[in-house]
């Protein structure tokens, strides 16, 4: 019999950051996708006073979209990087970044798992097109591509050794990240 025995479930996200805040270390994330609270809290965190100083456009081979239904990888897929652009510019974030569907979020790590930036971006794999009808009605269709590029634009930050690409999936109550891949962007 045991007695005064407790069992607390953290996610590797939540534990991580307690160890952040107890001990001033960071643990890299070892789940492969991230919950809509935890991307909520990372929302809130400015951007490093270094970002100022330029940014990089990167160009990232995205694959196929899976069914939400389909087996999970065990680890992340690994993303062919095809092009990296310094800009003499600093990355500046939406304001008030919208999560969807049709959207992909990339997040950008140190080599201690701390994150070092985010974008939210539109999906490159879908393409609208609209058709007039017999009538002239237009009607929409949303078609999927294959072997789509990303193009992103993130801070130019030498800390940052790895890439990794989210798509938003509804929970029904709100969007949790599912990994697509990552890419190691490390100098």
């Amino acid at each position: 019999m045991t007695r005064g025995l407790h069992v607390v479930r953290w996610s590797p996200y939540a534990l991580a950051a307690a160890l952040a805040l107890t001990t001033g270390l960071t643990l890299a994330a070892q789940t492969l996708d991230m919950t809509a609270a935890e991307f909520a809290a990372l929302r809130t965190q400015p951007l490093p006073a270094e970002a100022a100083g330029g940014s990089e456009d990167l160009v990232i081979r995205v694959p196929d979209a899976v069914s939400p239904t389909a087996p999970r990888p065990v680890s992340a897929p690994a993303l062919p990087l095809l092009a990296r652009t310094a800009l003499p510019i600093a990355a500046v974030r939406e304001r008030d970044p919208q999560l969807s569907s049709e959207r992909l979020v990339v997040i950008a790590f140190t080599p201690d798992g701390t994150v070092a930036d985010w974008r939210v971006a539109a999906d490159p794999r879908i393409v609208r097109a609209e058709q007039p009808d017999q009538t002239g009605l237009l009607s929409g269709q949303v078609l999927r591509r294959t072997g789509a590029d990303l193009h992103v634009t993130i801070a130019m930050l030498p800390s940052i050794s790895q890439i990794r690409v989210y798509q938003p999936r509804w929970n029904g109550a709100a969007f949790d990240l599912e990994l697509v891949g990552s890419v190691d962007v490390r100098r």
